[in-house]
């Protein structure tokens, strides 16, 4: 049985869920989509690695100013679509590796009608969703 169930694997039930774990609960979390949830995946990790980008492009336009010429910049979509998600996925990595260092934690994938993500007992719970 769970003293603690966290439902929701972005960074801040991932962080309760560290901080429950650490306290000595035993921590079930939860989460329907990709651990992370939409602000790793779709939000803000995506928004500022876009924003970063469109700040480097800005930059290398004013470079000139400062004597510097690398000629024209150029952004290429996909190479920055693709740094976007790495950038995801390394955040999601980073957040998976944290629960895994749980005693006795375990990560389990989502499966076709839900899932369990972690507990600190090692235990997988099936949830389904409505």
């Amino acid at each position: 049985m769970a003293d603690l169930v966290v439902v929701g694997g972005g960074p801040a039930g991932v962080a309760a869920a560290l901080e429950g774990a650490r306290l000595g609960a035993q921590v079930v979390l939860v989460e329907r989509g990709l651990l992370g949830g939409v602000c790793v995946h779709a939000g803000c990790i995506p928004s500022a690695a876009y924003h970063t980008a469109a700040g480097f492009l800005h930059e290398l336009r004013r470079a000139g100013a400062a004597g510097i010429d690398a000629g024209p910049p150029r952004l290429v979509w996909e190479r920055v679509q693709a740094w976007a998600s790495k950038t995801s996925e390394t955040v999601a990595s980073g957040l998976r590796a944290r629960l895994e260092a749980l005693p006795q934690g375990r990560v389990v994938g989502r499966r076709k009608n839900g899932g369990a993500i972690c507990s600190r007992s090692g235990a997988a719970y099936r949830v389904a969703w409505r």
